[in-house]
């Protein structure tokens, strides 16, 4: 299996980790959305990271139905989450999306074609997320192969690259002590956010 996107993207991040995690072998394959489109669009033609490559040629996107897929076919536990893990699951991974959509919305759009309605909401979204998370957490089982664990410290360490300064690592203490205890491990190390 070949899994193909770059490790500044949540998303492909947190596939990597996840298959680490199971010890699931796979070869990663750092290519841009942006700069490798040409190259990209060779091995899945609509260019979304993260793509996993399957032996027999099948493409596979979206991180959740990647790892869902892998779960089913291998008998692994990817998903193995109480009712309140998914709801903690679910706004991890609405975080994500609205941490993505403001840095697109900022990153690479022109200053003067940008709509400030549109930020200013998607933050909001943000920090509502951030909220209801820091309150949930508290308490919930620290499990390094866990994916709430595993995707909140994703999230959490993109946001404090990506949206420096916008969403205060100390206004969410949990999160972030979480996050720090989870970028420790090896897998994490092994896959890390690159360096600027």
């Amino acid at each position: 299996m070949k899994l193909y996107g770059m490790l500044d993207s949540p998303f492909v991040r947190r596939v990597a980790i996840s298959l680490a995690s199971q010890q699931i072998d796979f070869e990663l394959i750092q290519l841009s959305v942006f700069s490798t489109f040409n190259e990209f669009s060779k091995v899945n033609p609509v260019v979304k990271a993260p793509t996993l490559l399957l032996d027999d040629g099948t493409y596979l996107m979206d991180s959740t139905l990647i790892l869902q897929y892998l779960e089913h076919q291998q008998k692994l536990s990817f998903f193995a989450l109480s009712a309140q893990g998914y709801q903690l699951l679910g706004l991890i991974l609405a975080l994500a999306e609205k941490a993505v959509q403001y840095v697109y919305e900022t990153q690479l759009r022109a200053e003067e074609l940008q709509n400030p309605t549109w930020k200013k909401r998607v933050l909001l979204q943000a920090e509502k997320a951030c909220q209801a998370i820091e309150q949930q957490i508290q308490g919930y089982p620290f499990n390094s192969k866990d994916q709430v664990c595993i995707s909140l410290a994703i999230v959490w360490t993109f946001i404090q690259k990506k949206l420096k300064g916008l969403i205060s690592q100390e206004s969410y203490p949990s999160i972030t002590q979480l996050q720090q205890q989870m970028e420790q491990t090896e897998i994490f190390q092994r896959y890390a956010y690159p360096q600027a």
